[in-house]
């Protein structure tokens, strides 16, 4: 049987078609993964370094010009914890501040971002500036946040809001190993 020659070049040139097209989706799919992946990396800098330096502000009355290259100056002028003197009256002297991400939710060609975020503070140690001061060092209240990211204009990211999901979740408990499931050299003698 004899096969048309025109039949022969419409099919070819449907599966040069099929191949370009799958090809150009492939491409673009990984063009998005890879720009999806640099906004979750960013991001994760921003709020990682952004709220390190903000309970250091907080607690230790670090530089307040240095937060606005993570957070927006409309959310640093609404931080209530950032405007409050509630650690004024003492001298932190150590802390150990502990973030952990619970959840991440970024797309390429979108200016927002938002993230779950659970902020700790594992110690907190501090005396009175003065002995007009009674009471202890304030406690840090743990909080579980939804951290809120946009993008300027020169596609940098700031930390636009911080909403409190969660105060004071409960602590996730760790597993406990079972040292009697363990093989010892002194069975095996």
């Amino acid at each position: 049987m004899k096969k048309n020659k025109l039949t022969v070049a419409r099919r070819s040139i449907w599966f040069f078609l099929k191949i370009v097209a799958v090809s150009i989706l492939v491409g673009a799919l990984a063009i998005c993964f890879v720009f999806t992946g640099m906004y979750v990396g960013n991001i994760y800098i921003v709020v990682t370094e952004g709220m390190a330096l903000r309970a250091e502000c907080i607690l230790q009355d670090g530089s307040l010009n240095e937060l606005s290259e993570y957070f927006t100056d409309e959310w640093l002028a609404r931080d209530e914890l950032l405007n409050s003197d509630r650690y004024a009256d003492y001298t932190v002297t150590n802390y150990d501040h502990r973030l952990s991400i619970r959840g991440i939710s970024a797309m390429f060609g979108r200016r927002e971002a938002t993230m779950k975020v659970l902020e700790r503070m594992a110690s907190l140690s501090g005396k009175p500036n003065s002995d007009a001061v009674t009471g202890a060092l304030p406690e840090w209240t743990d909080v579980l946040y939804e951290v809120t990211f946009t993008m300027d204009e020169e596609s940098r990211w700031y930390i636009s809001e911080l909403k409190v999901i969660e105060e004071n979740p409960p602590a996730e408990v760790k597993p406990t190993p079972d040292y009697s499931l363990l093989d010892t050299a002194e069975d095996d003698e």
